[in-house]
Parts: C-alpha cells; sequence; structure tokens
C-alpha cells in the first residue's frame, strides 16, 4: 500500500513538473514568438502596399516638375512681384477701383511627416528636414466697387490657375445707401527654390468660368447688405357710399303727350260747336272725344277745324293736325 502511494505520489509530481514547465514556456516563447511572427506578417503586408503605391506613381522628377510649373518663381523677390501683379490685375478685370496689394515675407512651411508624432524614425524625419523646403507668402488685396464687382472679384481670384488659396474675405458697406462696397481678400501662394521649370511659361491672369461668374451674380442680386423692403400694407376694406336720399322736391315727370294722338274731327260743316275731336291712345284701344273749351292732359280745346286742332296750356296756343300726336304740336304764331 505504501508502494503504491509513492508510485501515484511520484506520477502526480511528475505531471506538476511538466505542467509548470509547458506554462513557463507558453509564457516565456510560445505567445512572444506568436506575437512577433503576427506583427512580422503585418509589416511584410504593408511594405509589399506601400512598394505596390510607389510602383503606382509617376516619375518623382516629372511630378515635381508638374507642381512647379503652377508656382509663380524660384526666388522671393520675384514671387513678391508677380503675386502683386497678378493680384492687381485680377481685381481690375473684376471692376474694382482704388487697389490696394501688400505681401507679407515668405515664411516657411514646416513638413508634418517631421513632427515628432508622425511616428517616423528619427533618421527619416532629419533626412525630410534637409530637404528642399517650402515657402509660402501671404497677401491681401483691397479695393471698392459696386456688390457685382465684388463678388466678380472674388471669383476671378478662386479662377486663377497658379497655385493659391484664398484664406478669407471681408465685405463692408463703404456708404450709407449700400450701393458701394469695400473688398478685402487673403491670398496665398506657395513656392519651392528652384522646383519652377525654366521653360514654364510666365503665370497670367485668367478669366472666370461662366459658372462662377453665374453664382456671383446670383449673390449680387439678392444683396445681403441690404434690408428687404417691407410688406406692403393691407388692401383697405372699401367703403360703401351712402344711400343717397330722395329728392326733396322731384321734378315732375311731364305730361305723356306721346301717348295721344288725334284720329279724327267729326262735325256738321257750318253749325258751330258742333266739332268734335277724337283721340286715341298709342298703347291701347282706350278713345277719348272731347269738345271746344275740353281739356286733356293739360291742354285746354281751343279750337277745331277738319284739319287741324288748336290747344292752349298756359300764354301758348299750339297746333296739332289729325295724325299727330300731342308731343307733335308746333307753336302758333308768335
Amino acid at each position: 500500500m505504501k508502494r503504491q502511494t509513492a508510485i501515484i505520489v511520484a506520477a502526480v509530481g511528475a505531471a506538476a513538473v511538466a505542467l509548470v514547465g509547458w506554462l513557463a514556456a507558453d509564457r516565456f516563447y510560445f505567445t512572444p514568438a506568436g506575437d512577433a511572427r503576427e506583427r512580422l506578417e503585418k509589416s511584410e503586408t504593408a511594405a509589399a502596399s506601400y512598394e505596390r503605391g510607389l510602383m503606382s506613381l509617376a516619375d518623382p522628377r516629372e511630378f515635381r516638375k508638374t507642381i512647379g510649373a503652377t508656382m509663380l518663381a524660384n526666388d522671393p523677390e520675384r514671387v513678391d512681384h508677380l503675386l502683386r501683379t497678378l493680384l492687381s490685375e485680377s481685381a481690375e478685370r473684376a471692376g474694382l477701383a482704388s487697389i490696394v496689394v501688400s505681401n507679407g515675407r515668405p515664411a516657411r512651411v514646416a513638413n508634418p511627416a517631421t513632427d515628432r508624432g508622425s511616428k517616423l524614425a528619427s533618421s527619416v524625419r532629419k533626412a525630410i528636414e534637409s530637404g528642399p523646403a517650402f515657402y509660402a507668402v501671404r497677401s491681401r488685396v483691397q479695393g471698392d466697387g459696386d456688390l457685382n464687382a465684388v463678388t466678380r472679384a472674388i471669383a476671378v481670384l478662386q479662377a486663377q490657375p497658379w497655385i493659391h488659396r484664398i484664406e478669407g474675405f471681408e465685405i463692408e458697406p463703404a456708404n450709407r445707401d449700400r450701393t458701394r462696397f469695400s473688398l478685402k481678400a487673403d491670398v496665398s501662394t506657395a513656392f519651392m527654390p528652384g522646383a519652377r521649370p525654366k521653360d514654364a511659361p510666365p503665370p497670367t491672369v485668367a478669366d472666370a468660368s461662366e459658372a462662377q461668374l453665374a453664382i456671383a451674380a446670383r449673390v449680387a442680386q439678392r444683396n445681403p447688405f441690404v434690408a428687404p423692403p417691407p410688406p406692403p400694407d393691407p388692401k383697405p376694406e372699401p367703403v360703401k357710399a351712402a344711400p343717397k336720399p330722395p329728392p326733396t322736391d322731384p321734378t315732375p315727370p311731364p305730361p305723356p303727350y306721346d301717348k295721344w294722338r288725334v284720329v279724327g274731327v267729326v262735325g256738321i260743316p257750318g253749325a258751330e260747336n258742333s266739332w268734335e275731336l277724337l283721340l286715341s291712345r298709342t298703347d291701347g284701344v282706350v278713345t277719348r272725344s272731347v269738345r271746344k273749351g275740353d281739356e286733356i292732359l293739360d291742354l285746354r280745346v281751343e279750337n277745331i277745324t277738319p284739319n287741324d286742332v288748336l290747344f292752349v296750356s298756359g300764354n301758348t296756343t299750339t297746333r296739332v293736325l289729325v295724325g299727330q300726336t300731342l308731343a307733335e304740336r308746333t307753336p302758333v304764331g308768335g
């Protein structure tokens, strides 16, 4: 029994030693080796990707020549002169007046790859720092004009083919009527000594495209510097005219003379006061007979003959022939 126990204890001890050894080997060898192998594979993959990218690039010298052709010049003095000239011509072409251009001194532009945060090796950063340097020249162009000229000037500045950037601009009213405005535009350009090819054409002022000019025209048309006109006043409600009062003393209508027609005369020739006048309504079949001295409407019968009749109204004597209406009577005498 003691011998079996000793064998079991020995076996357990050997297993424990083997387990401890395996754990130590995994911690100090197998795991670090696996991590190192994984990092190596990732590095090889990245290196292959970088190599393919470099193979797809054009000749670095041609690339530098293409970029250099967009620069104004190779030396600071020439860049300063050309920048002033081109900005002044651009503002003048847009229609600005009182143009002033001022330039700052060239400032070296640091390469972000040289920062310690770029994670590049110090030897690589030093190699980049010792290479060619870029310089930036900042300028301000000022002028005044109407809003069309100001917005057109910004469009012309944006359209220039040489390397530049509009870093900001200000537009302010130049008079109380807000019909003229002043423009301040900050423009910067970059150059690298020796990068511009000697056979590159001289930089010139380019015109803005139709699309750029259309945008400038829309901005000028809206004119954000002028308050919109107030809304029109509401239309007043129409005033109803008071009804006209009836006339206090209306003129009575004239008698309807045209409604009575003389249709005939009857009587005994030679017999005085035997004549009788026959009248009928023109709008009906009513017939009336009158004698000398009778009245019809406001007319008094003065005399009746076979051919005509005399009427008196006030101091006026009128004659009516057979077949005429009372409205067709004519004055007698006078």
